[in-house]
């Protein structure tokens, strides 16, 4: 008897498990499973990634030009402080942020293009 309702185990199921059940009731295996279930699944999560990680890298950037006096956009920023220049100081700050947003910007663009068919890309209809 508890063999007639071994197949319960994925009608009754959580998102994941269908993730793997369903797939397996039309018989999609192999590099078929992963083309068209497992990689729409996961691509959202690794272009998001990269679009933290570019503005991520940035800010780090700009720090370690602070600390380590390298050229560059840190080091100017550290420099008008240094010389009591307030304005060039909060200018370059300001710079600094535009900068920050342009590469979010771009990297959200790249997302949106890339990722069109997800359903987090898709405007929200109230």
């Amino acid at each position: 008897m508890s063999g007639r309702f071994s197949s319960s185990r994925c009608t009754a199921s959580t998102t994941l498990t269908g993730l793997w059940c369903t797939p397996r009731a039309y018989r999609i295996r192999g590099f078929r499973f992963f083309r068209s279930v497992m990689m729409p699944t996961i691509s959202p999560y690794p272009v998001t990634g990269a679009r933290v990680s570019a503005v991520l890298a940035l800010l780090l950037t700009i720090g370690s030009e602070m600390v380590t006096s390298a050229p560059g956009l840190g080091r100017a920023i550290f420099d008008a402080q240094t010389n009591n220049d307030l304005a060039g100081m909060y200018a370059l700050i300001v710079v600094a942020g535009v900068l920050g947003l342009a590469v979010n910007s771009v990297f959200f663009f790249i997302e949106r293009k890339a990722l069109a068919w997800h359903p987090s890309q898709r405007p929200v209809i109230s």
